[in-house]
């Protein structure tokens, strides 16, 4: 072989090598797949509904920020939430076998509302599901710690300039939510919900998801 083809053929070698480097960056900084997406998102959405657990969530809007306490309960396949303001005016939210009822003890009313209503975090419903499967693009983040628990975060990028982003951090060994941002272009927190302390797998019993008023006072208006 002379030495023209020689250098030819190392040329040639360290061609197809960064060719092939080239591949794999793009492989590992291409978005997951929708069906990576749809899984994690159905796992997300399974924990939310099927674990027991009990904590305090924090809600962050601008200079708005709210504290409530939830209870969860799955009982052979049947879900009890109960929801309590701990800040602001008082409001209690109760959540049973798909009926959701608002009790305000302060104006003395009880609103039932559709099972549609209550969808807050750590839920994730069918709804929103589809749409972050669709209209957005998924990866995996970083990992971190969330209310004492080891997190993996992952980002839900707008495939158009329509949307807000959303970043979510889910416990590692359960799929829980633990945290969830809403993101706008710049990447910059618009809202945000988050647990400050969780119990997962809580031994919670039904008294602890009923309503402080079980039977609804006289005075009390139902909406």
């Amino acid at each position: 072989m002379t030495a023209a083809r020689t250098v030819a053929a190392r040329f040639a070698g360290a061609a197809r090598i960064h060719a092939l480097l080239l591949a794999l960056a793009a492989l590992v900084a291409a978005p997951a797949r929708a069906e990576d997406a749809t899984a994690w998102l159905a796992r997300a959405a399974t924990a939310a509904k099927e674990l027991n657990y009990a904590g305090t969530i924090a809600f962050h809007l601008g200079d708005r920020l709210e504290t409530s306490r939830i209870v969860h309960l799955n009982e052979a396949g049947s879900e009890f939430e109960k929801l309590t303001s701990l800040d602001g005016p008082a409001r209690e939210v109760i959540r049973s076998n798909g009926e959701v009822r608002c009790y305000f003890p302060d104006a003395r009313v009880v609103r039932v509302e559709p099972p549609s209503f209550r969808n807050a975090f750590p839920s994730l419903s069918p709804q929103q599901q589809s749409t972050l499967a669709q209209f957005y693009d998924f990866r995996k983040a970083e990992k971190a710690r969330v209310a004492g628990l080891e997190a993996q975060a992952y980002v839900f990028e707008p495939k158009d300039g329509f949307r807000y982003g959303h970043k979510f951090w889910a416990d590692t060994q359960t799929g829980l939510l633990l945290k969830a941002r809403l993101l706008n272009e710049r990447g910059d927190a618009i809202e945000q919900f988050a647990f400050l302390d969780v119990h997962i797998g809580a031994r919670i019993d039904r008294d602890m998801v009923k309503p402080s008023w079980p039977p609804v006072p006289a005075d009390w208006v139902v909406k």
